[in-house]
């Protein structure tokens, strides 16, 4: 028992010393709230990404968090691909697939039958879900140049909304 409790002073030090629990991701989803740093695993889960990598500071970023498996988000894949294709200069795109109900040979499938070459993550422990309180997908959230987030999204979004909120 002795040697328990000295085991979890142990982590419990560890952890407070590396700035949180490994993985932690939260962020206060409105308007003017800095978008914080994180971590994110490409779908195969061999490749770790810093956000500081993947996007580009002079951008509006698109944030999503989807599922496959999610009507909405396979309508709207298609109009980010097609945003993607049209637009991947002009601003970043982080579409990050949730690990509820699915797993990411499923969502690599997807990927790869649909063809979408937009960049896509897994959130292999569900700490982006978690982090953020979505309550339903896709969760859409623009990131401004500033790196605060510019808007928080409703509902999927098209090609023309894509082209307006992140290329203007």
């Amino acid at each position: 028992m002795k040697k328990l409790i000295m085991l979890m002073i142990g982590m419990l030090f560890l952890i407070s010393c590396s700035g949180g629990a490994p993985g932690k991701f939260q962020v206060e989803v409105a308007e003017g709230v800095k978008f914080p740093d994180f971590q994110v695993k490409s779908v195969d889960g061999k490749e770790t990404f810093k956000s500081t990598d993947i996007l580009k500071k002079d951008k509006k970023t698109l944030f999503v968090i989807a599922a496959e498996w999610c009507p909405h988000c396979r309508d709207e894949a298609i109009e980010i691909q097609a945003f993607y294709e049209k637009h991947k200069d002009e601003a970043n795109v982080v579409v990050i697939y949730s690990a509820h109900n699915s797993s990411p040979e499923v969502v690599a499938e997807y990927l790869a039958k649909n063809k979408y070459t937009f960049p896509a993550y897994y959130d292999y422990n569900n700490i982006f879900l978690d982090g953020t309180g979505l309550e339903a997908f896709p969760f859409n959230v623009i990131i401004g140049k500033d790196g605060k987030i510019a808007e928080v999204v409703d509902g999927e979004l098209n090609y023309d909304t894509l082209v307006e909120k992140l290329t203007k």
